[in-house]
């Protein structure tokens, strides 16, 4: 792993049309105390990365990480999870911050030659 200077975080694409999950984590607004997608990403997903983490960081070979920047991107329902997932990971001394969050909220389709 010598050379690898950042962790990029991919969480999740843009709701899938047949998944009642993602369906229900989009109308979370609308359908108050439930658990979702968003309730998996602060109980389970942030801690266990951070555990992973911390664990990776203390193996001789995972010195590196000191060095880590973290991105967290998504698409559509991904990318407000991977909001979510900078919001609520953590806090602890040697776990870096996510730099930065990149959600893709659009969609562009470029055919051919098209500009």
């Amino acid at each position: 792993m010598i050379g690898f200077k950042q962790i990029e975080f991919f969480y999740h694409t843009g709701t899938v049309f047949n998944n009642r999950n993602d369906w229900r984590s989009d109308l979370r607004w609308f359908i108050p105390n439930h658990n979702d997608e968003y309730t998996t990403v602060v109980e389970n997903f942030a801690p266990a990365f951070r555990d992973e983490f911390l664990s990776r960081l203390r193996n001789p070979e995972g010195t590196w990480l000191r060095q880590a920047t973290l991105y967290a991107t998504g698409h559509s329902l991904g990318g407000r999870l991977a909001q979510e997932f900078a919001y609520s990971l953590p806090v602890h001394l040697d776990l870096p911050r996510v730099s930065q969050v990149f959600a893709v909220t659009g969609f562009l389709q470029r055919r051919g030659n098209d500009t």
